[in-house]
């Protein structure tokens, strides 16, 4: 599979719409990404929901020890294969067909960031 976007979903404790969130990116229309599900050290059962989205090949599973958003965001960043990356809150559901308006403005403006 050709990775032209990468999506990083960093995780430290379950939010309300985390399985929503994640059902979202699952079902965008643009299908050439991986999402990364970095995991913060959570330990509340955010874990279990995240392992369930692995039958998708484009879902990674991540964990690191640090309770760090911020430095999970980074290991992400690290870690993704994208031409571009984008991020995405555990709570914030995105639209079918945003990351892939996303990328196409990127492309047609020849972006160095999207």
């Amino acid at each position: 599979m050709s990775v032209k976007v990468s999506v990083i979903v960093a995780i430290h404790r379950i939010g309300i719409n985390l399985k929503n969130a994640l059902n979202a990116l699952k079902n965008q229309t643009f299908k050439d990404m991986e999402i990364l599900l970095i995991d913060a050290d959570t330990s509340d059962g955010t874990t279990e929901i995240m392992q369930s989205f692995l039958s998708d090949k484009r879902f990674r599973y991540i964990r690191t020890d640090s309770d760090s958003i911020s430095n999970a965001r980074n290991l992400g960043i690290q870690e993704a294969k994208g031409k571009y990356i984008a991020f995405a809150d555990k709570n914030v559901i995105f639209s079918d067909n945003l990351i892939e308006s996303m990328y196409l403005s990127a492309e047609k403006q020849k972006a160095d960031l999207c």
